[in-house]
């Protein structure tokens, strides 16, 4: 018996099940023009940038913020005697000067002066220095036990 030729016979696939087949593109990228393109971006970017940065600058010149840096120098006067009042009103006593107190009277009995508010705690020497110094006595005021009564 003569021996039978086996042929296999590829089986079909149904249209349904079979996937289309798509030629396989070979992607090619320009480096060149995505470079160009990333350079771009940045440098409109640092532009913007520059430019919200040079607006700041120019509104601060013009409303003197950098005066001090590029203006003239001004000489600030040392003497702290112009700082000082001349003229001072002491509870108690009244409107007094401040160079004369200074001069007739310790800092102690200044210090005495200022704490208690007035000049009973002051001595007949003390009162006496000080008197000159009064610029104007301050009025005393009515004592509750001199108001009248019904």
């Amino acid at each position: 018996m003569p021996a039978k030729k086996v042929t296999k016979t590829k089986k079909e696939v149904s249209p349904l099940l079979k996937l289309p087949s798509s030629p396989k593109r070979k992607i090619s990228v320009n480096f060149k023009a995505v470079g160009l393109t990333l350079a771009i971006i940045y440098l409109v970017i640092w532009i913007l940038i520059g430019a919200f940065v040079g607006l700041v600058i120019i509104q601060s010149l013009r409303q003197g913020a950098f005066a001090g840096l590029f203006g003239p120098r001004v000489a600030v006067p040392t003497s702290d005697n112009s700082q000082a009042a001349s003229q001072t009103i002491i509870p108690g006593i009244g409107l007094v000067d401040v160079a004369c107190v200074k001069q007739a009277l310790p800092q102690d009995t200044i210090q005495k002066i200022v704490t208690s508010g007035d000049a009973s705690s002051l001595t007949a020497d003390e009162k006496t220095k000080l008197e000159p110094c009064i610029l104007q006595k301050e009025a005393a005021s009515p004592s509750p036990s001199a108001s009248p009564s019904k």
